[in-house]
């Protein structure tokens, strides 16, 4: 799916830099503190963080080994850094390539979205 969502984006014809700035300084309409919750938990992806983490599964760490914790750590920090940046540009794409065709359709949403892509992607 991130694959395809990366090769949509390529394909709308988007503006890198609207989006690097719609990143950096995004507007944010009055009202929409609803949307800005679902988005940055959508973004952050808790489960990323927790449940495909490491620390769900058990370690046979000596909690008592100080070289060990740190070592562990030090992995986790690299394992949900890295999940974190990916889905953050996954996220990205999906939401630079819908943005596109918010400007023809009033009512997009979940319910909507397949048949928005197909219109405007095809089949």
């Amino acid at each position: 799916m991130a694959i395809c969502f990366f090769i949509n984006l390529s394909l709308i014809d988007a503006n890198g830099a609207d989006i690097v700035v719609g990143t950096l300084l995004p507007n944010i309409p009055a009202g929409s503190a609803l949307s800005l919750v679902g988005l940055i938990g959508a973004v952050l992806m808790p489960h990323n963080l927790y449940l495909h983490s490491s620390l769900v599964h058990e370690k046979k760490i000596d909690k008592f080994d100080s070289y060990r914790v740190r070592e562990g750590m030090y992995y986790f920090k690299m394992e949900t850094g890295g999940s974190l940046i990916l889905s953050f540009f996954i996220n990205l794409a999906v939401i630079s390539t819908f943005a596109v065709f918010s400007e023809n359709y009033s009512d997009l949403g979940l319910d909507s979205a397949a048949t928005t892509l197909e219109d405007n992607i095809g089949s």
